[in-house]
């Protein structure tokens, strides 16, 4: 009896979810969201950025990415995005109702909403360059705090 109401209470849950996920509307409006919210053109970055970090260690070794290549990543990545778009849909509808998406939306049709909507992917290049160089001291930092411990400490690997 107890098996019966856990999957039966399980199926309730989860057919409720797969309705709201798969809503078209739900989808149409979540597709809305991400684009007037600039959340799109900052995982658009995403590849310029991979591939602006790939020339930089291919010329650290002295070699260069063809054009041919770079395009090629630039078609992946864009062939890539819808569906990664797809693979979203069920995390936002975990946390957003269609009333949420729509609440949203008039926020960033408002002058505020479309400042921080541009504003997004500028952030978000800055704050990565500022990241990168905090994650460098930060990892260097905690190098140092390691080797320290390892000088200091005994061992506790027997036999060692």
């Amino acid at each position: 009896m107890k098996k019966l109401f856990l999957f039966t209470l399980g199926a309730f849950l989860l057919s409720g979810f797969q309705v709201h996920a798969q809503s078209p509307e739900f989808n149409a409006k979540l597709k809305q969201m991400m684009e007037i919210s600039g959340a799109n053109a900052v995982q658009r970055q995403l590849p310029e950025q991979m591939i602006q970090m790939m020339q930089q260690q291919m010329q650290q070794n002295s070699n260069q990415l063809s054009e041919n290549t770079m395009q090629q990543m630039k078609v992946l990545f864009d062939n890539s995005f819808t569906q990664l778009m797809d693979l979203m849909v069920p995390i936002y509808a975990k946390y957003y109702t269609e009333e949420d998406l729509d609440n949203i939306i008039r926020f960033y049709e408002t002058p505020s909403g479309r400042r921080m909507a541009d504003a997004q992917p500028k952030i978000a290049t800055d704050a990565m360059g500022v990241a990168q160089q905090w994650a460098m001291q930060f990892a260097q930092k905690m190098g140092e705090i390691f080797k320290s411990a390892q000088a200091s400490e005994p061992s506790s690997v027997p036999g060692k």
